[in-house]
């Protein structure tokens, strides 16, 4: 059910930001996008696959690459804000174990992350991020235009 729902919220708000930022929606109107879930008996507990699911609509829109040793979580809600998610101490733990040199959350998840023990987080560099447009550009390589 929350893979269903985060699959659906990241891809409207994709098409809605790549249509504001990047000049149209061909790609979402004229591509079909499929994604490999797990088996429905198999229990998934929060939305915060979406933030990635949102990045990977996006890299294939606009052909960017997502930045190099970064992992992201977050929740993406259909007002396109990023919200917190749980399990934040496991992600880090992934991430670090990932090599991962830079982990994008949502500036809800901020004191939370800092509260880690430090030693915990000493490898990675925490970008926040409020609303998917920040998002777009904390995650793929391009440059914002003024």
């Amino acid at each position: 059910m929350f893979l269903k729902k985060s699959w659906k919220t990241a891809h409207k708000v994709a098409r809605r930001i790549y249509e504001d930022e990047f000049g149209g929606d061909n790609f979402f109107r004229k591509t079909r996008l499929e994604v490999m879930a797990p088996p429905k008996n198999e229990k998934i507990y929060g939305p915060s696959a979406s933030v990635a699911i949102f990045s990977a609509f996006m890299a294939l829109a606009t052909g960017f690459k997502v930045r190099e040793r970064t992992t992201l979580t977050g929740e993406v809600r259909p007002n396109m804000t990023v919200g917190a998610i749980g399990g934040l101490r496991q992600k880090v733990i992934a991430a670090t174990k990932a090599n991962k040199r830079t982990i994008v959350l949502s500036a809800e998840n901020e004191k939370q992350f800092k509260k880690l023990d430090k030693k915990l987080r000493e490898n990675l560099t925490a970008q926040y991020v409020d609303d998917c447009y920040e998002l777009v550009y904390e995650m793929l390589e391009v440059e914002r235009e003024e």
